[in-house]
């Protein structure tokens, strides 16, 4: 599985294929706790309040088919032709399954849409001094994840992270901080607390995204996890393959409109 995807697959189970809309509720906080000498006193009184929110469950699917006669011919030869493309396909389901949770998905289901990381309206958002590709230096690096990491300190968030980055800035990363530290980039950036793992992702090319891994910033609403559907046609001369999901990310924020998503660009 991808790896974004499997950092979410907290899983929110919604019964069966049949269920196209995932809710949740967002919640509204109460006023803090109050101190007093006596439980006579009377403290403010409020409640918990709530509201309706949904995505739309979208199937992903990969599909392909062979005629009798080669897949006869390659399972006479010892070949599992229909299970090596079976294992290829669900590459490509996980890699599109990566893809809508970092950049979302345009399809919409009447007024209800599928955001990633990169286009969630309720992210906090702020710009890279420069692309880690090599142009910024291991000095101005580690200062934009001090100013992410203040930007999510500004809303009262303290982690724990996971910082993605796109895969081919990775290797300026691995580069010396400096000649006096010993530890390269990355290593000086995983010793704050904050940050549990950096890990690459093929799904982004010109920015970061730290998320703070909570079930109240994100989970994934699973209504069919991924599986194989073979059927025959014209009288079983031609076998068609499906492999397939039904599943969308849902990105959350709270009463007060903050979300533990970062994205700087």
């Amino acid at each position: 599985r991808s790896s974004a995807a499997s950092d979410v697959y907290k899983r929110q189970p919604l019964g069966n294929i049949g269920v196209v809309i995932a809710e949740w509720e967002r919640i509204y906080d109460v006023q803090d706790a109050e101190f007093s000498m006596t439980p006579e006193t009377q403290a403010l009184e409020d409640t918990l309040s709530f509201d309706s929110e949904s995505v739309p469950v979208p199937i992903i699917h990969k599909d392909f088919r062979y005629e009798l006669r080669r897949l006869t011919a390659a399972r006479n030869n010892g070949t599992q032709l229909d299970t090596t493309h079976q294992e290829y396909a669900g590459t490509k389901v996980w890699e599109a399954i990566e893809g809508m949770l970092f950049n979302g998905v345009t399809m919409k289901l009447g007024t209800r849409q599928i955001y990633g990381y990169t286009s969630y309206p309720h992210r906090i958002t702020g710009s890279l001094t420069a692309a880690w590709d090599g142009t910024a230096t291991p000095a101005e690096m580690l200062a934009d994840v001090h100013a992410m990491l203040a930007a999510g300190a500004a809303k009262e968030l303290s982690g724990p992270y996971v910082l993605y980055v796109p895969l081919g800035w990775l290797e300026s990363m691995r580069e010396d901080y400096n000649a006096e530290s010993g530890k390269t980039v990355m290593q000086r950036i995983l010793q704050n607390p904050e940050i549990e793992a950096i890990k690459p992702t093929i799904k982004l090319t010109n920015s970061v995204v730290m998320v703070e891994m909570a079930r109240k910033t994100v989970d994934m609403a699973v209504a069919s996890d991924i599986v194989n559907v073979e059927w025959d046609e014209r009288g079983g001369m031609s076998t068609r393959f499906k492999v397939m999901a039904a599943m969308a990310p849902r990105l959350k924020v709270d009463g007060d409109g903050t979300s533990g998503i970062i994205h700087y660009s």
